[in-house]
């Protein structure tokens, strides 16, 4: 095992203030980070000094302390939500605003793209699955009744892992049916679950300082299951 191996001198990575999201953009070479402060950064990753980022100004929001920016697929839109539950989409190219979309009641503690691109899901008051380009409302997850959060795709874009509280824990559901599948159940909060490359294994992360991981079953196991039970 290989512990305390800094890819990066710290003072060379420093941020304003506390580091709330790390983005991998244009094919691994550069990443993307952003602080309680508002403040987005790109750093390239062979020598880790500080790219050039468009300036985007976020003096109109409240609440982007609690929120991951988040640059879209093809790496031509920032998107950023706001305390009260509206997610923003500016052009990079341009720095101008070009949408600000009503989602949820309060402000989004996650979103995540699908790995086709084609869907964007936000965590809040449920989770919401859209439509993008565009925002169009493509469908409600609504798994978790204590709490949201967040969430990511299967690598296949088949299923979606989200994150609750207690006995909720970490679900796997059908991103077609949004359907639940599989339950793992906690006794307390857990967050940001994750799919692991080969889809093998789940992950997530539960306060104050554990990382829990489960087999993650494939949807052809699950499907094979059902069909037993239905016998």
């Amino acid at each position: 095992m290989v512990t305390n191996v800094l890819a990066h001198p710290p003072s060379e990575f420093a941020t304003p203030g506390w580091v709330w999201s790390l983005q991998f953009v244009d094919h691994g070479r550069a990443l993307v980070s952003s602080d309680c402060n508002g403040s987005i950064r790109k750093w390239d990753t062979a020598s880790w000094r500080e790219l050039p980022f468009p300036e985007i100004r976020f003096g109109h929001l409240t609440g982007f302390y609690r929120v991951s920016p988040l640059i879209s697929p093809d790496e031509g839109h920032l998107l950023v939500s706001d305390e009260n539950g509206n997610v923003n989409v500016w052009n990079l190219t341009t720095s101008k605003l070009l949408q600000t979309a009503p989602l949820h009641k309060w402000d989004i503690y996650k979103m995540h793209f699908s790995p086709d691109g084609k869907l964007l899901a936000s965590a809040a008051d449920g989770i919401k699955l859209l439509h993008w380009p565009g925002l169009g409302h493509a469908g409600d997850l609504n798994v978790h009744t204590l709490a949201n959060n967040g969430m990511a795709f299967s690598r296949d874009g088949q299923r979606i892992a989200s994150a609750g509280n207690g006995r909720e824990g970490v679900k796997v559901s059908d991103v077609a049916t949004l359907q639940e599948l599989v339950c793992f159940p906690g006794d307390t909060e857990f967050f940001w679950p994750m799919f692991s490359p080969d889809e093998k294994i789940l992950a997530a992360f539960k306060h104050p300082n554990q990382l829990y991981l489960w087999r993650a079953p494939s949807m052809e196991e699950i499907r094979s299951q059902e069909r037993r039970t239905e016998r």
